[in-house]
């Protein structure tokens, strides 16, 4: 299992872009928050992952005023299904980070500190 020290080994987003060019058939995407910064980076790969018939899930947290409405316009019109997450409890708040691409016989999983954001990925 590969540990990815940013920026010294690359970038979280170039890493996507290249996995999703892979034979995945699902993409899950688990952010704490998204800015339109970091799914626009992604938009031309996510497009073309949907157009060979793949499904995109999301799951975005909107605690903390991390998330822009842009973001979840722009991911609407790319997923599947987006789930937004919040926490009625202002002690909590959604902060998982973690993209999942998967097929029936293998996986492809990075989790750390990355929001779906332009400074994260």
């Amino acid at each position: 299992m590969p540990i990815i020290n940013q920026p010294f080994q690359g970038q979280l987003g170039s890493l996507l872009i290249e996995e999703l060019k892979k034979d995945y058939s699902t993409f899950t995407i688990f952010s704490a928050f998204a800015k339109n910064s970091g799914v626009l980076r992604l938009k031309p790969s996510l497009e073309v992952f949907k157009a060979r018939g793949h499904s995109i899930n999301a799951y975005i947290g909107i605690d903390l005023d991390g998330t822009s409405y842009e973001a979840l316009l722009t991911l609407s019109s790319l997923c599947d299904h987006l789930y937004i997450i919040h926490s009625e409890n202002p002690s909590t708040t959604y902060h998982s980070k973690i993209y999942l691409l998967a097929n029936a016989h293998s996986a492809w999983c990075a989790v750390g500190s990355n929001n779906l954001t332009g400074g994260g990925l």
